[in-house]
């Protein structure tokens, strides 16, 4: 039952599963990981002198049979440079995944959820709205895009660094950054994570 076509951010969609799925593989040692994904139809939306829109609300979860998590964890779990008492003890991770999910599930009109249970497992859920696109608008944003990345000038004059994404994400947790936006914490996590090992502008 899951559209085709749907119009929605997917670098934050992205994001959001990366850190999930990393998540669930991280502590789980023996068992699965299974991500599932259902829509369900809201009712469509009507603007002045436009077509009607059909909304979906696509619903992910994520489920690992994992460490888990400890139900006195949870209030905080989704705080920045929080870690589960799993995360901790492997010292993997900058605590900032899990803040970052829910600030891009809110940022979409959404929101995550967990339930989980020590030695047992852990599930994340998450919603996120979308709008019901077609493959012709498909087609005409992503020829779209590629007349943009073909005439878009190479500034002649920057330079080039060699940055890693590990040493990223370390300056991220010090604690000169920790009152930054959560907007812009995610922006760079997202950076860093794509740069690891790459040249950047």
């Amino acid at each position: 039952n899951l559209p085709r076509f749907v119009l929605g951010d997917g670098e934050k969609l992205r994001q959001i599963l990366v850190n999930l799925v990393s998540n669930g593989v991280k502590f789980t040692e023996a068992g699965t990981v299974t991500l599932s994904v259902t829509a369900a139809v809201h009712a469509p939306t009507h603007s002045v002198n436009t077509e009607p829109k059909t909304i979906y609300r696509l619903q992910f979860e994520v489920k690992d049979t994992g460490a888990g998590i400890a139900a006195s964890e949870f209030q905080r779990l989704f705080n920045p440079f929080e870690q589960t008492a799993a995360g901790r003890s492997t010292r993997q991770g900058s605590g900032l995944g899990l803040s970052i999910s829910k600030a891009y599930c809110q940022l979409m009109g959404g929101d995550i959820s967990v339930r989980s249970q020590l030695a047992k497992g852990s599930t994340f859920s998450f919603y996120v709205p979308v709008e019901q696109s077609s493959a012709a608008a498909y087609a005409s944003y992503s020829s779209q895009q590629q007349q943009q990345e073909a005439t878009q000038p190479f500034p002649a004059d920057e330079k080039t660094l060699s940055l890693d994404g590990d040493t990223i994400v370390e300056a991220l947790t010090t604690e000169a950054l920790s009152t930054m936006p959560a907007a812009w914490r995610a922006e760079l996590h997202t950076a860093a994570s794509q740069i690891k090992g790459k040249r950047v502008i």
